[in-house]
């Protein structure tokens, strides 16, 4: 059972077989190329299903590395993180608040 994250109305528990999360991962890596060597970073809460599905368990499905920013989303170390040079990361995703949040920080000119 997974639990979604109550984004558009409460929370509730959804039954998928072992079957169907594989497809999704296996679609998804096939999709995006995963493999071994990619580094991503993930932002979502994990109560949040693309936090767990399409960040933190494609990257576990592929023996790739998922780096956690624990608490609340904060722009600035979503953005160090991005644009370090050491440890680049290769793969990002995340969801259209994220996006806008990012955007917003960078164009308000808060990155030096």
């Amino acid at each position: 059972m997974v639990y979604t994250s109550g984004t558009t109305g409460k929370p509730k528990g959804v039954v998928h077989t072992h079957a169907s999360l594989q497809a999704q991962l296996d679609s998804l890596s096939q999709a995006w190329q995963w493999n071994a060597d990619d580094r991503i970073l993930n932002v979502l809460p994990l109560h949040h299903v693309h936090g767990i599905m399409n960040v933190l368990n494609c990257a576990l499905w592929n023996g790739a590395t998922c780096e956690m920013l624990s608490g609340k989303f904060d722009a600035r170390r979503t953005w160090e993180t991005l644009l370090r040079e050491e440890d680049p990361l290769s793969v990002f995703m995340a969801v259209p608040t994220v996006y806008a949040n990012l955007a917003k920080f960078f164009s308000d000119g808060h990155l030096e």
